[in-house]
């Protein structure tokens, strides 16, 4: 389920976090990213949760 936050700064997530992906069993990779290309707030990042196995993108989540 998407989800966006109106703040400051704005933030969006979409289906799994990291902790209910591992409570689902699968193999979970993360890796944070950021600032964002061309920002230039140090707050912005990036979050992929992914299977390590199946390389399948369980969730999303950004800050910027």
């Amino acid at each position: 389920m998407p989800a966006v936050v109106f703040a400051d700064p704005q933030m969006a997530s979409v289906d799994l976090t990291e902790a209910a992906a591992r409570a689902a069993g699968y193999d979970v990779r993360a890796r944070l990213a950021g600032p964002l290309a061309g920002a230039r707030d140090v707050r912005d990042l990036i979050k992929l949760v992914a299977d390590a196995k199946t390389r399948l993108l369980l969730g999303a989540y950004c800050a910027g």
